[in-house]
């Protein structure tokens, strides 16, 4: 029986083959048509019109009940999201500061810090000085002494001086 009969899958295949090929040029034709392009770009433009008489009159309504409209909350989400931009750059420019404010301080501490020893080490070297000078004019060989003193307490302000600016 399978020999003499047709064989309905193909047939049905072929049916399907011809019927997708005849609707395809219909619609191309339909497609093509000059009335059916306008028929729809009038129905579009209507839609857009409908729709903007509605958004119209929803904001009409909301103004009406004194309850901000989707225009308002826009405008809001813009102003807000400018002060956010402005807000966040300040922020940048307050970290970039306070960097450099950081910075600053740790350069006035280091400069007083080595102001000081400066300072010191000077009045060391004027104590030694004027003990030599008093050793010279023969006034007391205690100052002879308190001069030999000194002299280590120069070296190690220039030790420590030294340990600083290493690190």
């Amino acid at each position: 029986m399978s020999d003499t009969s047709p064989d309905l899958s193909k047939l049905s295949g072929e049916l399907y083959r011809q019927w997708e090929k005849g609707m395809a040029q219909w619609w191309d034709q339909v497609l093509e048509s000059p009335a059916f392009l306008s028929g729809m770009g009038q129905s579009l433009s209507g839609q857009a019109q409908a729709r903007a008489n509605y958004e119209q009159a929803v904001d009409q309504t909301l103004e009406q009940l004194h309850i901000p409209s989707r225009k308002d909350f826009i405008r809001l989400t813009r102003v807000a999201t400018m002060l956010e931009d402005k807000l966040l750059s300040l922020e940048d420019k307050l970290l970039t500061l306070g960097d450099q404010l950081a910075a600053q301080e740790r350069e006035t501490l280091l400069a007083r810090v080595e102001s000081a020893e400066a300072r010191i080490e000077a009045r060391e070297q004027l104590a030694a000085l004027q003990a030599r000078l008093d050793a010279l004019e023969g006034k007391a060989p205690a100052a002879v002494s308190a001069a030999a003193s000194t002299e280590p307490a120069e070296q190690k302000g220039r030790a420590r001086r030294g340990k600083e600016e290493s690190a």
